[in-house]
């Protein structure tokens, strides 16, 4: 890794709820562009809502994400690089890909990628999302316990 690159790195894991929030507009931009809804097929149920209220949810998550790093190296806690940066990848990488693939599903025609299962592909990248949200809340709890352990020593 250069010295360029790795100094970004380190800028991005130092402040990573500047990074949540500045993702905020691209978000709500994306949800506000092309499909009114948006529909998941779960085990013979679906889902369907409409694309700019996702946009609103995620933004708000994004939001709260960013408050709680904020509010955390504002107290004094030193975040772990490892469980943040796998934090960020499954958050914010993955809802980018969720959304690609999204927007590729609906621009093809019904039998051109038959060989695709894309609600299995949807299924993987929200469990890739929900388990970078469980490493996240794993990390704000390793940090508050680590805190009030070495604090009452």
């Amino acid at each position: 890794m250069g010295k360029a690159s790795k100094e970004a790195m380190d800028q991005l894991l130092s402040r990573p709820h500047v990074f949540f929030w500045l993702s905020i507009p691209f978000v709500l931009i994306i949800g506000y562009y092309g499909n009114e809804q948006f529909s998941l097929n779960f085990f013979d149920t679906y889902y369907v809502s409409s694309s700019r209220s996702i946009a609103i949810y995620i933004s708000l998550g994004f939001a709260f994400f960013g408050l709680i790093y904020h509010r955390f190296l504002r107290s004094g806690y030193r975040l772990k690089k490892w469980l943040t940066l796998i934090h960020m990848f499954c958050t914010l990488d993955m809802a980018i890909l969720f959304w690609l693939c999204h927007v590729w599903y609906s621009n093809t025609k019904d039998g051109m990628n038959s060989s695709i299962d894309f609600n299995t592909v949807f299924l993987v990248l929200l469990t890739i999302i929900g388990f970078g949200q469980l490493i996240f809340i794993l990390h704000i709890l390793s940090l508050r316990l680590g805190k009030s352990s070495s604090s009452s020593e």
